[in-house]
Order: C-alpha cells, then sequence, then structure tokens
C-alpha cells in the first residue's frame, strides 16, 4: 500500500472532510492526526513527506505550497491537489471584498491544480471544472466517520417551545438568501419559530475578517431578529450543531456555477443529528441535493422559490414526519457514506498514480532484453 501524506492548509471545515478523515481511516500520515492534537513537529514532519509516496495538498493557494509541491516532484514524489469548491462564477458586484479574496484563492488553485499529477474532488459537476486545469481528475465523495457524531442516544433534542429551525455555514452569505427574504420574513411573523443562523465569524474587534470580507452578511442578519451562533474552530463543530437542538436545516442557494460546484456536506452533517432538510434544488436537477437522486429522495427539494413556505410548514406542522424524514436520512447516510465503506476510493486513486510508471519499467525491460 503507498504511503500518502496529507498537508494542512487552514484546519477547518473542509480540510476535516477532505483530509482527517480519510487519513485517519487510511492509516495514512498529516500535519495533524486529530482535531485535538497539536501539528506534528517540523522534524517529524519532514521525515515523514520523505518517506511518503504520495504527498495530498488541500486547496493548496499560495506559492510556497507550489514551491514545495516542486521539491517534492524532483524526489519522485507523486502530488495530489484536492478541493471541494471552485470560488468562480460568484456575482462579484454582490461580495464586495470577499470576491477579491475569492480571487486570490482560485488564481493559487488553478496554477497548482496544472502543475499537480492528480486532482481529486468531491463531485462530478466539479470534476468538469478541473478538466479544464489537468486531465487527471477523480472524483472522491464527502465521507463521514460515524465516531466524530453523537450516537443515537447523545443525540440533543429540542424540549422548548419554540421550533427551531436552521441556516449553517456559507448559506449565511446574502447572495444566497437575498431571494428567500420571503421564507425568513413568513418565520420571523410566527410565534411558535425561532430561526437560528450558525454562520459567519464573531463580531468583535479582534475579529478583522467579519469587517474585511462580511459585513454584508452582518448587517443583513443584523436586521433580522435570529439567533445567532457564530463560527466555532472545528473540533467544536459537532457539539455546537448539537446543542443547537435544531429540528429543521433550510439550505437555499442561488442557481450559479459557485453553488452547481459545492457538495451535499450539510445534508450529511444534518442527517447524522437526525435534523431533516429542506434544500434549494435547479431546474435541471443539477443543484448538489439532486445530483445524487438517492440523496434527493432523504431531502425536501424546493425548486421553484415560491414552494418553500409550503414544503416547511409541511413540517412545521408534522412532528411525527420531521422525526420520521430524519431518522431516514441518517440510516441512509451511515448506509452509504462511511469512510470505512468507502476509503478504497482514496486508494485505488492514488495506487493509479503509479501504473503508467510499473508500464514504463516493464517497457524498458523489454526494450534492455531486445537490445
Amino acid at each position: 500500500m503507498k504511503k500518502v501524506f496529507f498537508c494542512n492548509t487552514l484546519m477547518g471545515g473542509c480540510h476535516f472532510v477532505r483530509a482527517l478523515i480519510p487519513m485517519r481511516e487510511g492509516g495514512w500520515d498529516g500535519d495533524k492526526t486529530s482535531l485535538r492534537t497539536e501539528k506534528i513537529s517540523n522534524e517529524v514532519r519532514a521525515q515523514a513527506v520523505l518517506d511518503a509516496d504520495v504527498v495530498v495538498f488541500h486547496r493548496p493557494n499560495d506559492d510556497r505550497a507550489l514551491k514545495v509541491a516542486e521539491m517534492l516532484r524532483k524526489q519522485g514524489k507523486k502530488i495530489v491537489m484536492d478541493n471541494d469548491d471552485t470560488y468562480k462564477g460568484f456575482d462579484k458586484t454582490k461580495l464586495g471584498k470577499l470576491a477579491d479574496k475569492f480571487g486570490e484563492v482560485e488564481a493559487g488553485v488553478d496554477t497548482f491544480g496544472k502543475f499537480a499529477d492528480m486532482i481529486t474532488c468531491s463531485t462530478e459537476f466539479l470534476k468538469q471544472e478541473y478538466l479544464k486545469l489537468n486531465s487527471n481528475v477523480v472524483v472522491l465523495p464527502n465521507c463521514v466517520d460515524p465516531d466524530d457524531w453523537p450516537d443515537e442516544d447523545e443525540i440533543l433534542r429540542n424540549e422548548g417551545e419554540k421550533l427551531r429551525i436552521g441556516l449553517v455555514g456559507s448559506v449565511g452569505l446574502h447572495t444566497d438568501v437575498a431571494g428567500f427574504t420571503h421564507v425568513l420574513d413568513h418565520l420571523l411573523k410566527r410565534q411558535d419559530v425561532q430561526l437560528v443562523v450558525f454562520a459567519l465569524p464573531a463580531d468583535t474587534p479582534e475579529s478583522k475578517d467579519v469587517h474585511n470580507y462580511y459585513l454584508p452578511e452582518l448587517n443583513f442578519w443584523k436586521s433580522y431578529k435570529v439567533e445567532w451562533q457564530p463560527f466555532v474552530p472545528i473540533e467544536d463543530y459537532v457539539s455546537t450543531l448539537n446543542n443547537l437542538k435544531l429540528d429543521m436545516l433550510l439550505i437555499p442557494r442561488s442557481d450559479d456555477y459557485f453553488n452547481r460546484c459545492k457538495s451535499n456536506i450539510k445534508f450529511l452533517e444534518a442527517s447524522l443529528l437526525n435534523i431533516p432538510c429542506v434544500a434549494q434544488g435547479f431546474h435541471d436537477k443539477m443543484s448538489p441535493y439532486q445530483a445524487d437522486p438517492e440523496d434527493a429522495v432523504h431531502m425536501r427539494i424546493v425548486t421553484d422559490n415560491s414552494k418553500w413556505i409550503e414544503e416547511i410548514d409541511s413540517l412545521l406542522t408534522n412532528k411525527e414526519l420531521r422525526v420520521e424524514q430524519g431518522k431516514k436520512a441518517r440510516e441512509y447516510v451511515l448506509s452509504k457514506y462511511q469512510i470505512k465503506d468507502n476509503i478504497w476510493r482514496w486508494e485505488q486513486a492514488y495506487d493509479s498514480l503509479f501504473k503508467e510508471d510499473a508500464q514504463q519499467a516493464t517497457f524498458n525491460k523489454i526494450e534492455e532484453v531486445n537490445k
């Protein structure tokens, strides 16, 4: 089996899903071995990288990562770039300074992607994006490890008078909820609903990101009376999501290229906590929540934005239906997306990097014999 090393970029949610989970299951090495351990020392890291056959960079977006990769290739290492997003296809006029930040990230990713021996990504749609950069692109779907999540009897239930409806992560961008305000207005008028937003960095004097990049989002959500839970360190993400005791998760998305390249990760996470989802559909059935028809069966999909309220209310008024949808979604995710059942995909992808080398070696031997 090939030795693999996962280089850390930012130890955020994407790196956790795309690197740490497969790294642990595959018995490979990386900058961190678990969410709560410190990074390994430079000496240990250097030796582990030198011992590796394959070095994986998740979302490398600066010159330093490229220089390291160039050096490693000279030492015979295979270089893989992994990503689960694109930063293209959004309306730059609506994102302000955040658009500049996204642009810098994408430029670095594109340069590295052209250099890599292989690109791995989360969806078939995103694969088409990266085939413009590299002919060797492999889809490795997002997977979960149940050990990171509460057991069934540890999932916290909402026992309060109000039903708790959540929006989590990047759906907090005002561009995604701009066409969703009629739903927010409807929910906030209801006396039996508490809207919960788990998104955006905390608004503190020390948090420069908020005012540099997320001021439109901050101002948007301040105009609504919502319960706001700022982002937390990734090691606290699962427990925080569980503690929110959500009865339902809403996943609105504007139909643009940026969102079409997204994945189903919010559905997977919510399902592991028995939270039923109402998610955005696109008319051609190519939203991240429709791309796999089996996924779509376990959510409420809203293609016509005028139907959001109808779908939400049908779950709000029927507790048995909410519980049943959440339970079946959890069973489905555990049956299809556990990393232990899918790690062969990573192994197969990394092994394929050496097939051409083996074929060339065989050819060279034949040539030598024929001389």
